[in-house]
């Protein structure tokens, strides 16, 4: 049984890797190259549209949450989802330390069904940078702020929500409305667009981080479908956290395909 589920694992790797490397590259790359497509953007993964094509006959088309090539380009930019390198996160015994120092393993403030809790790092997507981007930074009530670039998800909404905010793009929140901080239901009082140093970002075993006291998803554009992929990382890092340590973009590429067979081989679920 053993070798045949490998021998099925195997097979439907081969059958899909190229996709599956494609699509880790869009998730990790900030450009893709643009896809021209006949009459409009039909195309679910393609459903940006940029105007027509030099030549007139087809529509240019990027993907979602990546903006349309500058002039003399072929290349479609990212909104990285990301906090700025200055934003703190807390670890379990109360240290706050910059995000930017963070390493896989450490076990960070995280929220988890409707509480308060301690988490895991199992990944971190982007290597050590000074990437320099524009954030939306926002003032709370209680004094606390967080910087994100505009399209990574907060939860957020009235100040008067019972359970559950809504999730908003930070580009989308406005002043009066709350997000969830350790101070409980935090009120937005300043937006200002701001510019900074280095972007990064972190999984943990829970679905929401907490920087600078504020819940956030760790992710951008559409929460809920990147936290699903994510979740081969957590189910990899559970058997074999050294496989996701490297920055090389080929190597996590071979560690997901490789992860996903021994998964596969082993039954192993995710919880």
């Amino acid at each position: 049984m053993m070798i045949f589920r490998a021998f099925i694992c195997c097979a439907i790797l081969a059958f899909t890797s190229a996709n599956f490397a494609a699509n880790l590259r869009q998730i990790y790359s900030n450009s893709v190259s643009i896809t021209p497509q006949d009459g409009a953007c039909t195309d679910p993964d393609y459903p940006k549209d940029c105007g027509v094509t030099d030549d007139g006959n087809q529509v240019e088309c990027c993907p979602s949450g990546y903006d349309c090539p500058e002039q003399g380009s072929d290349q479609c930019t990212k909104d990285t989802s990301c906090f700025s390198s200055t934003d703190e996160v807390t670890l379990l015994d109360g240290t706050n330390i910059l995000i930017s120092e963070l390493s896989a393993g450490d076990k960070v403030l995280s929220w988890s069904n409707g509480k308060f809790t301690h988490s895991e790092v199992v990944f971190l997507p982007h290597p050590k940078n000074d990437q320099q981007s524009e954030f939306v930074k926002l003032t709370l009530k209680s004094g606390r702020s967080i910087k994100a670039t505009p399209s990574h998800i907060l939860p957020a909404g009235s100040c008067s929500t019972e359970g559950d905010l809504p999730l908003v793009s930070a580009g989308e929140i406005v002043s009066g409305q709350c997000l969830r901080s350790l101070s409980g239901l935090d009120e937005v009082m300043q937006i200002e667009k701001v510019a900074d140093n280095g972007v990064y970002t972190l999984v943990t075993n829970d679905e929401f981080v907490v920087v600078n006291g504020i819940v956030a998803s760790p992710f951008a554009s559409n929460h809920y479908v990147v936290n699903k992929f994510y979740n081969i990382h957590r189910a990899i890092y559970a058997m074999w956290p050294s496989m996701l340590t490297s920055p090389s973009l080929k190597m996590r590429e071979m560690t997901l395909l490789v992860g996903s067979v021994m998964l596969g081989v082993t039954g192993y679920k995710s919880q």
